[in-house]
Parts: C-alpha cells; sequence; structure tokens
C-alpha cells in the first residue's frame, strides 16, 4: 500500500473530479453526530466533502505523500474546514487512535488492498474497537461480474487528457490478470506522461487486489459481530445484482 507514495501526484489529478459516490455517502452517514473516520483516505476526495456537510472526520491513509497532498488541499483551499478535519499516517491493518467514532468509511476499493485473511480480520478488529456500539461501517468494492473472470485477462485503454499543472498529457493504459485459484487481481498501470516537446516519461504501477463474493464478505462481517444493515449494487441505492458495478456494504456494530 506504501507503493502509493510515488504515485500520490498522479492519483490526486486522475482520480479528483470523481464525485459520483459522494452523495450516497453523505447520505450514508447523514444523522451522525459523531466523528467519522475514513480508512485509506487518500488525497481527501471524500473527506472533504463529509467535512463540508457537517461532520467532524478523520482520515487515515498509509502514504505520508498522499497526506502531504490532502493536507495542502486543507491548508489552500479547505481552511474553513481546518477544525473538522485530522489527518493521520497509519495502517489499516492495525491502528488504536484512542477514541471512538460515529462511523468508518472504507471506500474506493481499499478493503481490496487485504490481501490476507490475517490482514482482512486485523482490520475489522480495529475498526469494531473504534466504533461506538451501534456505529455504522459503509464498505465499497468492485462486483467482479462472471464477464470480467472469463476473460482472465483485461486490457484498458483511457483517453488522452491535458494536465494544467504539468503543461502536458496523461495517457494511461492498464492490464488485469485474474487469478482466479486465489482469488488476486495482479494490475499493472501505465502512465505515459507526454511534455510540450512530445517527449514521453511512462510511469508504472503494479499492484496486486484482492476481490470477493458476496457470502464470503457476509460471512467475513458477521464474524466480527457487525449486523448486516443493507447492500448496494450502485451509488444510486440500488439493490445488488450480479451484474452490479459495485458491493456497497452498511453495516452496524452490535
Amino acid at each position: 500500500m506504501a507503493e502509493y507514495d510515488r504515485f500520490a501526484w498522479i492519483y490526486d489529478i486522475e482520480y479528483r473530479n470523481v464525485v459520483e459516490d459522494i452523495p450516497f455517502y453523505i447520505e450514508s452517514f447523514k444523522g451522525i453526530s459523531l466523528p467519522l473516520l475514513e480508512l485509506g483516505c487518500g488525497t481527501g476526495r471524500l473527506i472533504f466533502p463529509l467535512a463540508s456537510s457537517g461532520h467532524s472526520i478523520l482520515g487515515l491513509d498509509i502514504s505520508g505523500e498522499m497526506l502531504k497532498i490532502a493536507r495542502r488541499k486543507l491548508r489552500k483551499d479547505y481552511s474553513c474546514l481546518k477544525d473538522r478535519v485530522e489527518l493521520v499516517k497509519g495502517d489499516m491493518r492495525n491502528f488504536d487512535l484512542k477514541r471512538s467514532f460515529g462511523g468508518v468509511l472504507i471506500a474506493f476499493n481499499t478493503f481490496m488492498h487485504l490481501i490476507s485473511i490475517e490482514d482482512q480480520d486485523n482490520c475489522l478488529s480495529s475498526v469494531y474497537r473504534h466504533l461506538e456500539p451501534g456505529g455504522r461501517l459503509v464498505i465499497s468494492v468492485t462486483n467482479i461480474t462472471p464477464e470480467l473472470i472469463s476473460s482472465r485477462y483485461y486490457y484498458y485503454h483511457n483517453s488522452l487528457f491535458f494536465i494544467e499543472e504539468i503543461g502536458g498529457y496523461l495517457q494511461k493504459y492498464e492490464t488485469r490478470y485474474f487469478d482466479t485459484v486465489h482469488q488476486i487481481i495482479k494490475l499493472n498501470v501505465f502512465y505515459d506522461i507526454i511534455d510540450e516537446s512530445g517527449r514521453v516519461t511512462r510511469y508504472i504501477r503494479e499492484m496486486l487486489l484482492r476481490y470477493f463474493y458476496r457470502y464470503e464478505m457476509e460471512r467475513l462481517f458477521l464474524s466480527h459481530d457487525f449486523n448486516i444493515e443493507s447492500l448496494y449494487g450502485d451509488y444510486d441505492f440500488s439493490s445488488f445484482k450480479e451484474d452490479s458495478p459495485y458491493m456497497i456494504w452498511v453495516l452496524e456494530k452490535r
């Protein structure tokens, strides 16, 4: 997960305009007066909208470079939220913040970085310790459909787009290999930065992601004493189906 240090600046450029899930999370934590905790908060894509909606929120991330960008945003663009936002470096697999929260968010496939069962258990145990009784946990992961699995190997090409900060263009290529024995996605992302002269600089990011099935996750959550409130298939609160793009779990601490 510390791999994100090398690509924090690209990550922020690539995902800062992703907003489709923000209203869902604001609605999901509506009415919770105690502070929120986001694990894997990155550069603050969700932290700042949630704080703007009235919540106090702590963001935890293992990447110092991602947090550096988030702190710069807090200082420059969201200074009015400085009393409601706290950013802490830490590992979601094992953390002790010495306080409790009314809600915890693990969004945007962050839970898929937990490859081993031990890591998944440790994360959920840490979350449980930090949640108030009746507190809410929301987890969103990609739903790996039969169509994706059947292809085993997946290639994706993103269109070229201009990046004002670097005065050049960013082009992204992505390959995914599905290891169906171990439920692992082997992900390779190629970022080509094209400057004004046409020179290309390539950055390569390699990642492993663990994918999950519905009842595997349900059993995991129940074994950690979470009640399952809802399972959605998309950010419009639609019910989960086989071809849903996501599994979005809304859980309650017993």
